[in-house]
């Protein structure tokens, strides 16, 4: 449990290190979570498709850190998983997974995308 914790600081600790001073009424929370994880993407793959699941968005978030979203096809499933890469270790692990119930159409919520995001300015002096 403890290395889990360690790897996601790990993640997180580069975008924290980067990060401006954040508004007043933003505070940080600590909270123990579990995380399920395996050794390399592929198994993650296999184990998410026995549930129909398929990876429908990746994020990398630095050169080593990765989220990625899988869903089933009929969105009332979705899993996010998080991948570390150090140079001869790979982990990658479920970070959060729900279902929803299907709409009157038997589409769930579960994971959709915005189909017209209108993207804010970004506010000068504003730094990712």
């Amino acid at each position: 449990m403890k290395r889990l914790a360690l790897i996601l600081a790990l993640i997180a600790a580069p975008a924290q290190a980067e990060q401006p001073p954040m508004p007043d009424d933003v505070y940080a929370q600590t909270v123990p979570i579990l995380l399920q994880c395996v050794t390399d993407l592929p198994r993650m793959m296999d184990l998410l498709a026995d549930y129909g699941e398929t990876a429908v968005a990746l994020m990398h978030m630095s050169p080593r850190s990765s989220i990625a979203i899988f869903t089933n096809e009929k969105r009332t499933t979705s899993t996010v998983v998080v991948m570390r890469k150090e140079k001869h270790k790979e982990e990658v692990c479920v970070l959060w997974a729900g279902k929803s119930t299907p709409g009157d159409n038997g589409v769930g919520m579960s994971f959709s995308l915005n189909p017209n995001p209108v993207y804010p300015e970004v506010k000068e002096g504003v730094q990712m």
